[in-house]
């Protein structure tokens, strides 16, 4: 299934995820891209890999869709109602990373129940469990370039223990711009 982490931090949101593809137990590619970037939206997406494919076609489209319909630039929870409306009904789990009304960088986990939830810290995918153990010793006034670190490092000990995580690490950040506020 592969493992996606996330981290807020006081200066801004990094999204990892690792490259594999398991289907029933065998690894079926190494080079699955589970961070999506968009402008100043970013994504992590974890599922079955057509799922995802078809997730990730969809939620491009449609914040292009939006970005010319709408004025303004696109913010964190227009981009997390449009993941949740490419996600129902596929089995996916997401989180969506961008800026709110203030210019300060966000997560938002997408559920599968179609919520949406504020974390600071957000793991899914088969490593999740693992994962979870070491987000909660974030510190959260680290610098993005530290939180890249510790998603890779985070991802890099998944898949010593989780044969569906592994690869190539992709990552994905989003410092607050607090210049424009």
């Amino acid at each position: 299934m592969s493992t996606v982490v996330a981290i807020q931090t006081d200066h801004g949101v990094v999204i990892a995820g690792d490259s594999h593809v398991t289907q029933a137990g065998t690894i079926t590619s190494t080079s699955a891209n589970r961070v999506i970037e968009y402008d100043q939206i970013g994504a992590g997406v974890v599922g079955q890999s057509g799922a995802v494919n078809s997730f990730e076609r969809r939620f491009e489209s449609e914040l292009k869709k939006y970005e010319l319909e709408a004025s303004g630039e696109l913010a964190i929870d227009a981009a997390s109602q449009i993941a949740v409306a490419c996600a129902e009904n596929t089995g996916i789990e997401a989180v969506v990373g961008g800026y709110d009304e203030n210019k300060i960088a966000q997560l938002r986990q997408i559920d599968d129940d179609e919520s949406i939830l504020p974390e600071q810290q957000i793991a899914l995918g088969s490593g999740a469990q693992l994962a979870l153990g070491q987000l909660g010793a974030v510190n959260n006034s680290q610098s993005i370039a530290s939180a890249e670190e510790t998603a890779r490092s985070i991802l890099k000990t998944a898949a010593q223990r989780d044969p569906s995580t592994g690869g190539e690490i992709d990552i994905w950040s989003l410092a607050n711009n607090t210049e424009n506020r």
